[in-house]
């Protein structure tokens, strides 16, 4: 193994990780697979999630992993590999909250479908890998609560007032209810990334754990006034009142 210190939205970075990589490379053997896996996440309403964290998630989970991907795709096309983007279910639905979460796994898996489709012609197999809300480091409790208080205390004063500080109080305790409720068996994560580049016939998409599947499989089916009925049972249960000029 070799470890390299990569920034996925810093250009020299990705261009010299390339290069070590060019060196290490035997003759006989190309490079086999990328896996796209860093990631960052924003858990906050839109009216205080600033447009600098909408900017930061689209830098890193879709440039980012566009960067990468085209810099070691002639590596990839001339072994046949396989390009593998750990994307999300955000991506496929989008929750209360994670909006701008949602927006950058979307493009990630659009990205995703579309080179799929132009790198078959060369035997490149494109896979997505999209997990449910698990327990890592971006989804730590403490961190969406510190992100959050941060945004708030920026947010315009005339829009905390209409929302209130008891609501805000209401969306960190719904929101750490939720995030407690992440499951713990990362492993289900990687095993599937494992199998992604290992298998001989990979799926296009995996879906870890098996209740998951089965349930973002309904999801897709219900029509849009039912979904939501199912998205706003993760909204903040508190009163708004919103003052109305006269």
């Amino acid at each position: 193994m070799k470890v390299l210190q990569l920034d996925v939205t810093d250009d020299w970075q990705v261009r010299g990780a390339v290069k070590q990589v060019k060196q290490r490379l035997s003759e006989d053997k190309g490079l086999w697979a990328v896996v796209n896996n860093a990631g960052i996440a924003v858990c906050s309403e839109i009216e205080w999630c600033s447009v600098i964290q909408f900017q930061q998630l689209m830098d890193v989970n879709v440039i980012g992993v566009v960067r990468v991907t085209k810099a070691f795709l002639p590596l990839i096309r001339h072994s046949q590999g396989r390009i593998i983007n750990v994307a999300s279910l955000a991506g496929r639905f989008t929750f209360p909250t994670f909006s701008a979460y949602s927006m950058s796994k979307k493009a990630c898996i659009a990205f995703s479908d579309g080179l799929r489709l132009e790198m078959a012609k060369f035997n490149v197999n494109v896979i997505t890998v999209e997990p449910g809300l698990y327990r890592t480091p971006i989804t730590s409790e403490d961190y969406l609560i510190n992100l959050n208080r941060k945004s708030w205390a920026e947010t315009p004063t005339e829009i905390k007032n209409d929302y209130g500080e008891e609501y805000f109080d209401a969306f960190l305790k719904n929101m750490s209810e939720h995030v407690r409720r992440a499951r713990s068996n990362v492993s289900e994560v990687i095993d599937q990334m494992e199998e992604a580049v290992t298998s001989k016939y990979p799926y296009s998409r995996y879906v870890p754990y098996w209740v998951t599947y089965i349930r973002t499989s309904i999801l897709t089916y219900l029509p849009t006034s039912l979904s939501d009925k199912v998205f706003k049972r993760y909204c903040v249960k508190a009163d708004v009142s919103v003052k109305k000029q006269s």
